[in-house]
This record gives structure tokens, sequence and C-alpha cells, in this order.
């Protein structure tokens, strides 16, 4: 056994949730390094059963901890919820635990036979889920997503495109303009603050075959997010999904189109429109973040238009 399998052994043999399993080891089968996090595919192996897990250890302290106490207010609906927690295992390990996910991510539904399913079902599913966990906040909260934040997460983002790709400057402060222009038009309802997962893109997002139903992981506290408690506006979550979904080079520009708008008739199945203008301004922060990670943008799309049309066309929308 390696240092890090006799470490997790150690720990998770005083977890409450391992208690039934009897004296066991942990094997490594599979690690994925990330930017800010190490995953790890585990398996518990006794004398009557296997399990598998993941652990996840991040690059930032309390991060892990922070995981564990949102995934451990569980928020069912419509066969979906939320990875289910396992345990947190506290310093030198710093790791949070959860049952391994199965099914098939839905970004590679997306890609696969079952794409129309995926696009006329799946992303509808998903679409009333998510309504579902932004109205699962046990304390509703006082106050409005500050328009402050997403001003600055807007500028942040295009400061570092502007980097990149070398946008005009009279560009980007048509952009700056425009987003004080449309913070002035947002109301109430779409600044209140909600439940946010953080990172919902369809990568995050399993499904259990064509019956529907799913596991969605990895909950994100990235600074935009953490600094209002994972507590934010409906549309980051709903933006950031639909920019993916923009972004997805294996489907056409109609199915892209379709699989947005499934997902927001599924989330106005709940009786809540998120299409209000705070929704477009996330979306620019999302779509500026595809072009910082370039993993998430078309490379096609950005080679064909060229980054400041596209930049200019998502103004004029």
């Amino acid at each position: 056994m390696s240092r890090l399998e006799r470490q997790l052994t150690a720990a998770l043999a005083v977890a409450p949730r391992m208690r039934d399993c009897g004296p066991f080891t942990v094997h490594v089968l599979e690690r994925i390094r990330g930017e800010i996090t190490t995953l790890d595919a585990i398996e518990l192996r006794c004398a009557a059963t296997r399990r598998r897990y993941w652990v996840k250890r991040y690059a930032r302290a309390r991060d892990a901890e922070k995981e564990w106490a949102f995934l451990s207010h569980r928020a069912p609906f419509g066969g979906f919820d939320l990875a289910d927690p396992a345990a947190y295992l506290p310093p030198p390990l710093d790791a949070m635990v959860s049952v391994h996910a199965t099914g098939e991510r839905l970004d590679h539904r997306l890609h696969a036979q079952s794409r129309r399913h995926a696009i006329e079902q799946d992303c509808f599913d998903v679409g009333r889920w998510l309504a579902a966990l932004h109205r699962s906040d046990a304390v509703p909260l006082l106050g409005a997503h500050p328009t402050a934040a997403i001003a600055h997460a807007i500028e942040h983002r295009l400061h570092r495109v502007a980097a990149k790709w070398r946008v005009p400057a009279s560009l980007r402060r048509t952009v700056l303009d425009e987003t004080e222009r449309r913070l002035a038009q947002t109301t109430a309802d779409g600044l209140a603050r909600v439940r946010t997962h953080g990172d919902f893109g369809p990568f995050n997002i399993f499904i259990d075959g064509d019956a529907g139903g799913g596991t969605i992981i990895d909950p994100s506290f990235e600074p935009s997010i953490d600094a209002l408690g994972n507590r934010c506006a409906r549309g980051e979550d709903a933006a950031r999904f639909l920019t993916c979904i923009e972004f997805e080079e294996g489907l056409s520009p109609p199915e892209r189109q379709d699989a947005g708008r499934r997902f927001l008739d599924g989330y106005g199945s709940s009786g809540v429109d998120v299409r209000t203008p705070a929704l477009t301004l996330f979306r620019f922060k999302y779509r500026l973040q595809g072009l910082i990670d370039m993993w998430a943008t078309p490379i096609a799309d950005v080679r064909r238009r060229g980054v400041t049309a596209m930049i200019e066309g998502w103004l004029a929308e």
C-alpha cells in the first residue's frame, strides 16, 4: 500500500458512514490532477463487499470542508440529487469523500446517439432540478447580489481576455459602459440570492440512462462565488450552463439553441422565470471566461470569427 492508501484507510476507519464495512483497506484506482484539486478514485475492500468513492483534495485550505457542508444539505428532486457525501477528512488530509457517481456525463450524452434525448429531456430535467436547488435554502437570505460584484467579475475577465487576445481599448470601454447600462436595468427579482452550485455545467452532471435522474457533482468555491458564500443570483448557475451549451462543439447551432431553450423551459416550469436582465450579464461573464479557458471555447468559432467579432456579437444581443 502507498502512504496515501494507508492514510486513507486509517482516516476512513473512524468515519461514521464506514462503520458497517468491517475491517477494510483502501486502494487508489485512478488519479486526476486539476488546477485547484486532486481527485482520486478509490475502492474500499473488505471481506463482504467493495465500495467506490471519490476523494477530493483542494489546493486551498477549508474548501474540502465547504464542499462537505454544501453536499450535506441535500437537494433531491425529480430523481436528481447532489453527490452523496461520505466523509470529511480533516488536516493533514483535508479531503472530501463522496460516493462514486454512476451514469453518463451529460456533455458525453450530447455527443452520443442519445443526443436528441439529451437535448429534449435531459436539459429540461436538469433545468427543473436547478430551480429546486435554488429553492432549497433553509433560511432565506436578505439582500441582493451586489451589482458591484457583477461589474467586477466582468471587468476582471475582460482584462484577462484583452491581455490574451489584444482586444481594442475602444471595445473594452464599450463593454464596461454596456455592463453599467444593463446593471441599471436589473430587477430585485433578478438579483435575489439563492443557493448556488457555482460550476453548473454538463460536465458535472451524470445521467442515469434514458429513464432520467442522476447526480450533480463538484460545487465550486471560485472567488466570485465564494465571496458571496455560494449564495448568488439565480442567473449565475443558469448562465454557466447556457454558456457551456453554447460552446459545445459537438452540437450544431440549432441544437445548441434547442438545448438552451429546453433548459430554460425546465427551470421556468417551477413558476420562476430566470430570463431576467441579470442573466445576460452573467452570460457575458462566463463567455469571457470561456475565452480565457480555451478548452471551454469552440476553437473553430474563434478562428472563424475572431475574438473581437465574438464580443461585438454578444453585445448586440
